[in-house]
């Protein structure tokens, strides 16, 4: 019996390993977070562009929240129209022509108001109103800005 408590007193715990660690992921793992992310890295590159393409749109807006008479309206909305259409096709216009081209860049925007009215009197609430409409909804079709 000696003999057997002593074999017995050489016994040690079994060691066991360390856990497995969450990184790095299996490689079907990693290929499949790469093809989650990407539509997500488009998604925000795509919104970071139009971020920036609309820079002249937040300008204009701004720059009509500090108009305060008709000439600075018009002004604004020359200005904004010269940074999204060609400068050929935008700056000879005036008038009748330049009221025509409001309208069909922005379909459903009344600024009629803007032809007869008199220089240096207040912008009405309304005319500012379509004029922030037509900065916020003109679309430049059939030519680059």
């Amino acid at each position: 019996m000696e003999t057997e408590v002593h074999n017995l007193s050489r016994l040690r715990d079994i060691a066991l390993p360390d856990p497995p660690g969450i990184w790095p992921p299996a490689p079907a793992l990693s290929c499949l977070l790469a093809l989650l992310l990407l539509p997500l890295l488009a998604l925000a590159c795509n919104r970071i562009r139009k971020y920036h393409r609309n820079a002249y749109r937040r300008a204009g807006l701004k720059l009509l929240q500090d108009a305060s008479s008709i000439d600075d309206l018009q002004i604004v909305l020359k200005r904004v129209a010269l940074a999204a259409f060609p400068r050929a096709r935008v700056a000879p216009l005036h008038g009748p022509d330049w009221h025509d081209f409001l309208q069909t860049t922005c379909p459903g925007v009344r600024l009629s108001e803007l032809q007869g009215t008199a220089t240096g009197q207040a912008i009405p609430e309304p005319l500012r109103q379509q004029a922030t409409r037509w900065i916020r909804h003109h679309q430049n079709k059939g030519g680059n800005p």
